[in-house]
């Protein structure tokens, strides 16, 4: 069996599995997401971090992103173990500067399409890369942009569907579309499938 092959065929184990069923909870989850700045913030949190970082910052600073002083979202982000906290929390201000989540979810849902929404977020969000632009897009409902992070890129590389590990604008494109086969193969969106090659990687379902 071909390596892409056998990554679909253990995706699929897990589609079939109870991680299957926890990934359809956290889909249906995050579908019903209605703090939309608090999910750009959570994503600009987790650059360069773990989710479990962001989650951490995300529940510290719940109700009060649009208030605190860029001091206090330092302070938030170092005790959450949030890296380069510094320029997170300065990049958190700049954006409250422009959006709240109404205004923010007018404008995103503005583009024809997922991926002129990523293109958007990249361009007029400091702090998010493709990476994270993906990420926040799929954590407010949208499925069919890919999240590759440093656990997905990884298991690419092992599975021989890319080689090498620097992304670059060019590279994550090529990934993404690499995954888009996979999604294919399995019957699952972008969106569903990151939770599965994220399990593959770390044993855990997370946002």
């Amino acid at each position: 069996m071909e390596k892409p092959d056998l990554l679909a065929k253990r995706v699929l184990e897990l589609k079939n599995s109870p991680v299957g069923a926890l990934v359809r909870r956290r889909m249906r989850e995050l579908e019903r997401n209605p703090d939309w700045f608090s999910e750009l913030c959570f994503c600009i949190s987790t650059a360069n971090a773990s989710s479990q970082a962001g989650l951490r910052f995300q529940g510290k600073s719940k109700g009060k992103l649009h208030s605190a002083a860029e001091a206090q979202l330092r302070k938030w982000l170092g005790e959450s173990g949030c890296r380069f906290y510094r320029n997170k929390a300065g990049f958190i201000v700049l954006a409250r500067g422009k959006f709240d989540s109404a205004s923010l979810k007018k404008r995103v849902c503005s583009f024809p399409s997922e991926r002129d929404a990523r293109g958007w977020l990249v361009e007029n969000v400091k702090g998010l890369g493709w990476k994270e632009a993906s990420h926040f897009l799929r954590n407010v409902g949208f499925k069919n942009v890919a999240i590759i992070d440093r656990h997905v890129l990884n298991l690419l590389n092992e599975y021989g569907l890319v080689r090498g590990f620097k992304l670059t604008k060019k590279k994550y494109l090529l990934a993404e579309e690499k995954l888009e086969l996979l999604c294919r193969k399995t019957r699952l969106t972008q969106g569903e499938l990151d939770f599965y090659l994220w399990f593959l990687k770390t044993g855990k379902v997370h946002k």
